[in-house]
Parts: C-alpha cells; structure tokens; sequence
C-alpha cells in the first residue's frame, strides 16, 4: 500500500470521516496520484492565463500571486505559507494570477481526476476545500478594507499580525518571531505601497517599540499594542469546517415533524 502525504491526510482529515477513517485514508494512499514539485526561489509555480488540473498544497517555503501592470509594477494578491491550498482566482478554469515561489518550496500535487471520486463517494471532503477557500475570501476582505481604508500604520500592522498568525497559530505569546522571506518590496507591493514607504512605515513601528525585521526575520515585541493600532483580529483565519450551512438539528427536527403534519414550517429556531 502507498503511503500518502502527512500533509495531506491532515488537510483532508479522512480519519475524521464519521466510521470511515481508514478506509478513506487507505483508498485515498492507494488511488491518489499525488505529485512532489521542489521549486527554486523566484520561480514561477502557475503563469496568469494557464490552466489547472489539480489541487496544489504548499507542502513547505512561501510562495504568493501577483499579477503584472503594464507600466511594469505589480500587485501581490495572494501570500502562502506552508499548509495552504494554492489557489489563485480562476474565470473559467483559468488563473488570473501568476504564482511564484519566494524561496524554496515544495507543492504537493493531486490532479482533480483521482480526487473526483473520493468527493463522490464522501461529498464531506469537498467541506475541506470550501472551507480553505473561503478563508482565503476572507483575507481577501481584510486586504480590501486595507487598501481602502486604513492608514500605512494600521495596514502594515494588520498584514504582519497576520502573516504571524499563520505562521505561528497556535501562538499566545506577547512577543512573537517568525521566518519571513519576503523582501520589503515584496511586502510594500502587497499592501499598495512604494518600498520608500513601506520602509518609513516600518521605522515608525520600530520606533513604537512595536516591530522589528531582520533579515529574513520579523520580530513582533507586543501583538497586542500592535493589534490595537491595526483594529487587528484573527477570527478570519480560523479555518472552520464545521456544517455551517446546516440549519441547527432542533431546527431540522421541527422542520421534519412539521412536513409529517403537513404543517408548514414558519421560522428556524
């Protein structure tokens, strides 16, 4: 029997399927064809306009989206760490974003064809991949509400509590490190600003006693002073698979005794 990815088995949880565990886990082991791409820094992992026949898992490194102005500069939509689905938005199966790797980076691969029926057969694996990106939608809204409407300060702040909360979720510490190998420009080209900019806008926290970068490092002394100053909170990131389009089962049993009655239903509970 194959073995599948670590990664994998914990982004799709089969052994949480309810009685079914291992048998999802060794069907997927055993008919998932699952593809290990190693990719150099700055090289390109999906070019805008090409196509995409399967899911990709950030297995290790970061990688992000961007898409290319014609005067040469370039908006970064998407930033990925390790764990995330690599997703760029599609219009008809198409990426509107190139996706490159920051630094070394590994991609796990799974062509839609073999995941196909494995969500078939257990329509709640899909969850999985909804939830992913939805959470994505909502970092999305939060960089959205950046660009329009919060200052340098605030905007900096709210991507780099961001960036730690991902990398480090689990963290409650005041103070809080974390390995960051985007560059300044990288960072300014994500939040809408010049690198001069984005510099002040650092030296400023610096100077608040609130953050400092390193190379390759970012060192965040107070996240909660910081979180104060950008109007920071994490809930957006929590990656929730739970059946929230289900309505609560007190609900569904009402509605269920009402259509026995012949009764209609008039409101949820």
């Amino acid at each position: 029997m194959n073995s599948l990815a670590p990664e994998l088995l914990h982004f799709f949880r089969f052994d949480e399927l309810p009685g079914k565990g291992a048998e999802a886990s060794a069907l997927a082991a055993e008919t998932l064809e699952v593809r290990v791409r190693v990719y150099s820094p700055d090289t390109p992992i999906l070019h805008e306009g090409e196509r995409s026949f399967c899911v990709r898992l950030l297995k290790s490194g970061w990688a992000y989206s961007d898409t290319q102005l014609r005067d040469g500069t370039r908006q970064i939509i998407d930033i990925y760490v390790a764990g995330d689905l690599v997703e760029p938005t599609t219009v008809g199966g198409h990426s509107r974003a190139s996706v490159r790797a920051v630094d070394y980076s590994t991609v796990l691969e799974v062509p839609f064809a073999g995941l196909l029926p494995l969500i078939k057969r257990w329509p709640v694996l899909a969850d999985r991949l909804t939830a992913a990106s939805a959470r994505f939608d909502a970092i999305h809204v939060e960089r959205l509400v950046s660009l329009g409407k919060r200052d340098a300060t605030a905007r900096t702040a709210h991507l780099l509590l961001e960036l730690a909360e991902r990398v480090h979720p689990d963290s409650a510490d005041i103070e809080v490190e974390f390995p960051c190998p985007l560059t300044q420009i990288d960072l300014a080209d994500a939040l809408g600003m010049t690198a001069i900019h984005f510099n002040r806008t650092l030296r400023d926290l610096r100077l608040l006693g609130l953050v400092v970068v390193r190379k390759g490092t970012i060192v965040i002394s107070n996240r909660f002073r910081l979180a104060q100053l950008a109007e920071f909170s994490a809930d957006y990131l929590q990656l929730r698979h739970a059946d929230w389009w289900q309505e609560p089962q007190a609900a569904q049993d009402v509605a269920a005794n009402a259509l026995l009655e012949g009764i209609p239903r008039k409101a949820h509970l």
